[in-house]
């Protein structure tokens, strides 16, 4: 009997989006990376290229150095993060966060449609890193070409 050896590999989708009241978001970058790589390191950069923006981000890009964003204009609003040494939020902490997370959800909204519109993550018959990058920017690119003639 023999056997196969089994690999797996793995991306890791980031996505800018434009907000849109009453519409679906409009996706301005598609970033994909190796999964082991930190949401906040693989998009760092390209945040503080957001000029004079209001950016609504998950938990993930909480930093301490979100003030660089201020010297551009652009202000981060993140739900607020519980910690050790913080079991409860304000009522105010509470509102805060509700507002953060209802604006991003058309922004979630867009990432589950490009995920399952694409068809992404079926890849049964991707056998290389070669062949995955081709499966994952060639259904991309199909999506996007998709989502400009619906939306």
């Amino acid at each position: 009997m023999s056997s196969k050896e089994t690999y797996y590999y793995g991306l890791k989708l980031h996505l800018i989006a434009t907000y849109r009241n009453q519409k679906l978001s409009a996706p301005k970058l598609v970033k994909v990376t190796q999964a082991s790589t930190h949401d906040l390191t693989a998009i760092k950069q390209d945040l503080l290229t957001q000029k004079n923006t209001k950016i609504l981000a998950d938990n993930a890009y909480i930093d301490k150095k979100k003030r660089n964003l201020g010297f551009i204009g652009s202000e981060l609003h993140t739900p607020i993060k519980l910690s050790k040494s913080k079991k409860d939020l304000s009522h105010d902490e509470e509102v805060y966060s509700k507002i953060v997370s209802s604006f991003r959800q058309s922004i979630e909204i867009l990432f589950i449609w490009l995920i399952e519109t694409s068809g992404i993550q079926i890849a049964s018959k991707v056998r290389s890193t070669k062949g995955l990058i081709v499966h994952v920017f060639g259904r991309f690119s199909a999506c996007l070409f998709k989502y400009m003639f619906i939306f």
